[in-house]
């Protein structure tokens, strides 16, 4: 049943941004979101340092 709900479009953006990260990338995103361990927390920290003047 779970497979027929679909993510909303900002969290499919995230779950593919977060798929196509390396290693290297996802542990840099996590430190910047306070290594909280969820990648939801490192995609908002991605999307704050873009919206940062």
């Amino acid at each position: 049943m779970t497979g027929d709900i679909k993510p909303a479009s900002d969290d499919a953006m995230g779950i593919a941004w977060w798929n196509g990260l390396t290693e290297q990338e996802r542990a840099r995103w996590m430190q910047a979101a306070g290594n909280t361990g969820v990648a939801a927390d490192a995609w908002k920290a991605f999307k704050e340092s873009r919206a940062a003047p």
